[in-house]
C-alpha cells in the first residue's frame, strides 16, 4: 500500500479494499478489518468452520449480544495488533481451556485456566496477521467460539 498509512488511503484504495473483502479469503477477512477499523465499515459475510457458521461481528454487536447473553465469549479490540482480551462470561466450568486456530483449523495455542476465570489477555504479537478462531472448551467439549483479526 505505498507508503500510506491505513488511515490515510485514497479513494481507489479504498474501493479496492472494498471490493477484495467480498470474497470468503483470508486477504477478504483482513480487508474487512481495515476497513471497519479505520473507516467504519460494518460486516456480515458468514465463513465455513468446523460444523458451523460464524459471522463476523461489529464491537457494537458484541456488546449488544453480552447485554442479552451473560455466557458469551467476547474478544477485544477486534481487528487485534498485539493483545486480544478475551471475556468468558459467566460459564459454569470444570476444566476450562482456550484455544486459538487458524484459518485452517490448526491449533496455534492452548491456555488451561482455572474455572473461575471469567477474564484473560493473550500477547499476539508472535503471530502473523490472519484471521484466528478462538474455542472455549470444557472437558474437551467445545462451549463457545468467536475469532478475531490479526493485523
Amino acid at each position: 500500500m505505498n507508503d500510506y498509512g491505513l488511515d490515510e488511503l485514497n479513494e481507489t484504495q479504498i474501493l479496492t479494499l472494498d471490493s477484495i473483502s467480498l470474497n470468503r479469503t483470508q486477504a477478504a477477512y483482513m480487508a474487512q478489518g481495515i476497513l471497519s477499523y479505520y473507516y467504519g465499515f460494518e460486516f456480515s459475510i458468514p465463513i465455513e468452520f468446523p460444523d458451523t457458521t460464524l459471522e463476523y461481528r461489529t464491537k457494537k454487536e458484541e456488546v449488544e449480544n453480552k447485554d442479552r447473553n451473560p455466557n458469551t465469549l467476547s474478544l477485544s479490540p477486534n481487528p487485534v495488533y498485539e493483545r486480544v482480551d478475551i471475556s468468558l462470561g459467566q460459564y459454569n466450568l470444570i476444566d476450562p481451556q482456550i484455544n486459538i486456530l487458524d484459518g485452517q483449523g490448526r491449533l496455534i495455542y492452548n491456555l488451561k485456566i482455572s474455572n473461575s476465570t471469567t477474564f484473560t489477555s493473550i500477547d499476539l504479537r508472535e503471530l502473523n496477521p490472519s484471521v484466528y478462531f478462538v474455542l472455549l472448551r470444557d472437558k474437551g467439549r467445545k462451549i463457545s467460539q468467536s475469532k478475531f483479526i490479526k493485523y
